[in-house]
């Protein structure tokens, strides 16, 4: 979430972050967008991902754990 918080990000995006695997990155959006807390625009390969105010305040609430 901490990525996603800098701006709209692909799923390519975050898979070139260090120590991260695409399968993992897929499943996390999706719970994440389960819990409204990524929105996407756009399909396919051209597809963005965000937060939304939801997402801000949960990370701000579970970041302060880490």
């Amino acid at each position: 979430m901490k990525e996603l918080s800098k701006g709209r990000l692909t799923t390519s995006d975050l898979v070139d972050r260090p120590d991260k695997r695409s399968s993992s990155i897929v499943w996390a959006l999706k719970e994440m967008m389960n819990k409204n807390w990524v929105a996407r625009v756009g399909v396919g390969k051209r597809a963005y991902y965000s937060l939304t105010a939801r997402g801000d305040v949960a990370m701000r609430r579970y970041g302060k754990s880490e």
